[in-house]
């Protein structure tokens, strides 16, 4: 079988057995731009011919019969013994013979709908601490590896104090000989005063003794702080975290001169918690978030990590730059996560949210039961008579499965969530229970 256009618009298909069915169409069709092409519903001709009779309406001997209308059955050709199908009438839509296609559906709910700012920002941490020798000596001792946990104050590394314990029983010794002398010449000095207010003495002797005594107190005082240094620089052989962390690769191994002058350090300790999240909002956004600041609760920040469906961590905005930047004209933003399980990681890039109130008394639907058309977005809506209506719809705010629409919609209307293929403006639809997915969506718009 094949078809054949004819002058006029009139539609020929040529049957295998010499049959014809000719398509004169009488009804004007509106094509639906959403939906493929199809052939147009009309009045249908048959005209039955022999092989070796030629058709009706050409001089030829054939019968003709007209067939049913919109939705009607054709009656069979009187010499090929075929039937035409059943015609498609504006009710059957593309399911054809006023059959009602199956669909299922969701009522448009009025809800608060949380409203949020998305960047895309990355973690850092509040505090990294390249740990350095404050001595030269030879590392002796290790006591932690690569990417170990500690705690401010857990002994790292042990250099070799040898020297600094000779130097420190050397200064030691120095100082218990200058107190000596100190007290020695303390002795004289109140000698002399005694002896000059009986005459025994003179002015200038007495003098002599009370600045020896003085410089014997100077030098005692020179010795205690070479003591206590030589203290400090025995307490820095034994390296301990300055702070709470996660270590890096450790850089040298014990039986290795390591010095002050080193730039890589011996290991990298990094704050794991809190962490922040730095991002940029557009300048647009700075009234709200100079108001999120002096809020009386903290503004939550969620953080999600490449390859998540659901929010990794949540934490407070803490943070808006004091300028903004003019040449991309965004302000820079942080927020702070307490990071207890942990979950995100220095230097990671996430996807941010951060909650900028609510959209109130919206008209809310099931994002499946939203489709793109040329024209923008647009819904199918069930009219109480059971047939289908397509209604554009603008598209105020996506949140997860469901959305905010800001025109197009009533609250109380139907819309398909499930068979929207097979349907256009008109078609009779019967209404069937809803998959899983859809009826999780339809209870979501009405919690």
């Amino acid at each position: 079988m094949k078809f054949s256009t004819l002058l006029g618009g009139a539609v020929v298909v040529v049957m295998a057995a010499g049959a014809s069915y000719h398509f004169v169409p009488s009804i004007q069709t509106t094509v639906n731009p959403y939906l493929p092409w199809a052939p147009p519903a009309g009045n249908i001709d048959v005209v039955s011919a022999s092989p070796a009779a030629p058709a009706a309406g050409n001089g030829g001997a054939g019968s003709t019969r007209r067939a049913g209308g919109n939705g009607g059955n054709a009656s069979n050709a009187s010499n090929s013994g075929g039937s035409a199908r059943q015609g498609g009438g504006r009710g059957g839509g593309r399911n054809g013979g006023g059959t009602a296609v199956p669909v299922s559906v969701a009522v448009a709910q009025t809800n608060d709908v949380p409203m949020h700012k998305t960047a895309v920002g990355f973690i850092t941490s509040p505090a990294t601490v390249i740990v350095r020798p404050q001595i030269n000596a030879i590392m002796t001792e290790q006591h932690v590896k690569d990417g170990q946990l500690v705690k401010k104050g857990d002994l790292l590394f042990v250099l070799d104090d040898s020297d600094l314990q000779s130097q420190l029983a050397h200064d030691n010794a120095t100082l218990v000989k200058d107190e000596a002398t100190l007290t020695n010449a303390q002795a004289e000095a109140d000698r002399s005063a005694g002896l000059l207010k009986t005459g025994s003495t003179t002015q200038s002797a007495a003098d002599l003794a009370n600045a020896n005594a003085k410089t014997a107190a100077a030098t005692v005082k020179a010795d205690q702080s070479l003591v206590a240094n030589d203290k400090a620089h025995l307490a820095y052989a034994k390296i301990t975290a300055p702070i709470d962390g996660r270590l890096g690769a450790v850089q040298v191994t014990p039986g290795n001169l390591v010095s002050t002058t080193s730039t890589t350090g011996l290991v990298t300790i990094t704050q794991m918690q809190p962490l922040e999240a730095s991002f940029s909002l557009p300048e647009a956004d700075l009234p709200f978030l100079k108001s999120a600041l002096g809020a009386p609760t903290p503004t939550a920040v969620t953080a999600t990590i490449t390859g998540a469906t659901t929010p990794t961590a949540t934490g407070a905005l803490d943070f808006v730059d004091s300028n903004v930047d003019t040449t991309s004209g965004t302000v820079k933003v942080s927020a702070q996560f307490d990071n207890s399980t942990p979950t995100l990681w220095p230097g990671q890039y996430v996807q941010l949210d951060v909650a900028a109130g609510s959209m109130k008394a919206a008209t809310v639907i099931p994002t499946v039961a939203v489709q793109a058309g040329q024209s923008g977005s647009y819904v199918f809506v069930v009219k109480p008579d059971h047939t289908t209506e397509i209604r554009q719809v603008t598209v105020a705010l996506d949140y997860g499965d469901m959305t905010a629409i800001g025109s197009g919609l009533q609250p109380g209307e139907q819309v398909v969530v499930e068979g929207q293929s097979r349907l256009a403006t008109g078609t009779q639809v019967t209404v069937v229970p809803q998959t899983q997915q859809a009826a999780a969506a339809s209870t979501k718009a009405q919690s």
